[in-house]
């Protein structure tokens, strides 16, 4: 996927728009996941947050940073759950093992977002899908994924 720039709310969503297309393409089988990359700043949360909406979370999602993770029941597809997990405090993924996060993985009606990825080792599947957020100036991201 060639980097994508957003300006604004509208692209915003017509992103995460394009990017749930991508993942209804995802293997059936087992949970999707939506790896988020950037340093902060970069607009994780929110790209988390359009999702949610798109999904039609109607709670108020925030990054859920001291809880790592939080579910949102969704009718999307064949999936049943959002997962958003915000992995920036974890000190191991040990700490995910003890949340039983292993379980998330092999439900297929779960869709995870996973904010800080690179703490997440090796809870973080081959194939997920990889987004890179680049903060261009404060109203500007490049956005990519493969």
């Amino acid at each position: 996927m060639p980097a994508l720039l957003s300006r604004n709310p509208k692209e915003n969503i017509q992103i995460a728009k394009m990017l749930l297309e991508h993942i209804k393409k995802s293997d059936p089988s087992q949970a999707a996941v939506i790896a988020l990359f950037g340093n902060l700043g970069a607009g994780k949360t929110t790209l988390a947050q359009i999702i949610a909406s798109e999904l039609g979370v109607k709670d108020t999602v925030k990054s859920p940073t001291f809880l790592i993770l939080e579910t949102y029941p969704i009718s999307f597809d064949h999936f049943h759950r959002f997962v958003h997990v915000d992995a920036y405090r974890l000190d191991s993924p040990q700490e995910l093992a003890n949340l039983g996060f292993a379980d998330f993985l092999k439900d297929s009606g779960n869709l995870i977002v996973i904010e800080w990825p690179e703490k997440a080792g090796p809870f973080v599947p081959e194939k997920a899908t990889r987004v890179s957020l680049k903060f261009i100036d404060e109203n500007t991201r490049e956005i990519a994924w493969h």
